[in-house]
């Protein structure tokens, strides 16, 4: 069976859903899972492998995306300026997609990546880390401010959401008290899916950067069940090693005593 090429791709359309069916039974594979990382970005990394291998079963059956990656940084646009601040920031996962019905002067608009994004969900770590505020903060928000420029130049991208802790009604609500100035997120008819993926409806907003209005979808995925573990930072350690030492160098000496 022949391979799927990029210039086979008909439409954003068609691409997208081809995406979603990559990162849906990536997530579904990852809800498999009883042992994971706690950190995002670690999470992140075990969902572009299982989407990886799901992709490479479907392109096997003539489905799939041409590539699936990992932290790519935004990349260039025509109108960029050579220091514009989105080409340092780094969505989690990205497609690629080459739109080859453009005349050969279009070449600069006939690129496009697929930003998919993806944030922890439940109860807050900390008092000032709140992992459902981040979600929208950190998450939503930088596919509208043109500092971060997700998906600037596509009409639709993805957030993924990785529930650990909480019920998931208290979540969704938690996310929509501080959604402003974004639509409220909502539950389809499905409802709610126990160790597996919820899609919720997908939001439509105006944003600063183009493409406008602009469709973001919702792909939260139930690991509630798994036992989550904490992979070590080397730095943080050295870190606290250092400070440990300065507070000793800084400490007054105390004078001797006299024999």
């Amino acid at each position: 069976m022949s391979q799927l090429s990029l210039y086979e791709l008909p439409v954003w359309e068609d691409f997208e859903q081809r995406v979603v069916e990559v990162v849906a039974q990536g997530l579904n594979a990852l809800a498999t899972a009883t042992r994971l990382p706690l950190q995002e970005d670690f999470i992140s990394r075990e969902l572009h492998k299982c989407c990886r291998e799901a992709n490479h079963r479907l392109r096997r059956r003539g489905r799939g995306v041409e590539y699936i990656l990992a932290q790519l940084t935004n990349q260039p646009l025509p109108d960029d300026e050579y220091r514009a601040k989105r080409l340092q920031k780094r969505p989690d996962l990205a497609c690629g997609y080459h739109d080859d019905s453009l005349p050969d002067e279009a070449f600069e608009e006939a690129d496009y990546l697929y930003t998919i994004e993806c944030k922890r969900l439940g109860a807050a770590s900390s008092a000032t880390w709140v992992f459902n505020r981040n979600y929208v903060e950190y998450g939503i928000a930088r596919f509208e401010h043109p500092d971060w420029g997700y998906a600037e130049g596509s009409s639709s991208g993805m957030m993924v959401g990785f529930m650990q802790t909480m019920e998931p009604d208290a979540i969704l609500a938690e996310v929509n008290s501080h959604i402003s100035p974004f639509p409220m997120l909502s539950l389809t008819e499905s409802g709610w899916l126990l160790k597996a993926l919820t899609v919720l409806n997908a939001q439509s907003f105006d944003r600063r950067v183009r493409l406008s209005p602009f469709t973001l979808n919702h792909f939260w995925i139930d690991l509630r069940h798994c036992e989550f573990f904490e992979v070590p930072d080397p730095m943080k350690k050295r870190r606290k090693q250092r400070k440990r030492e300065q507070a000793k160098q800084s400490k007054p000496r105390q004078p001797k005593k006299n024999a």
